[in-house]
């Protein structure tokens, strides 16, 4: 059930981002994916990596434990609210 959360949290991710970063006042905070969105986009530089990452989980979710799961969903939560409030903030700017 947790592996589930983190995968729509991975999505929400994405949709957040995309929708933040159209705001031109915005840049992406990720230091990793800032140089690929330069190179190739923002949404084809969020698939590729979401699409890994979330490749990677399928594939070593029975060796990772159950704590770090729920850790990477916490982080991601805040990631998510994070895109939000800067979303929000924005529409009234």
């Amino acid at each position: 059930m947790i592996l589930y959360l983190l995968i729509a949290l991975q999505v929400l991710d994405l949709l957040t981002t995309v929708v933040a970063l159209r705001n031109p006042k915005l840049t992406e905070g990720n230091g990793l994916l800032k140089p690929l969105m330069d190179k190739f986009g923002v949404l084809p530089a969020l698939l590729g990596a979401k699409g890994a990452f979330i490749v990677l989980l399928l594939w070593a979710a029975p060796l990772v434990p159950v704590v770090v799961l729920y850790l990477l969903c916490a982080g991601y939560c805040w990631v998510v609210y994070n895109n939000l409030k800067l979303i929000r903030n924005s529409s009234y700017e």
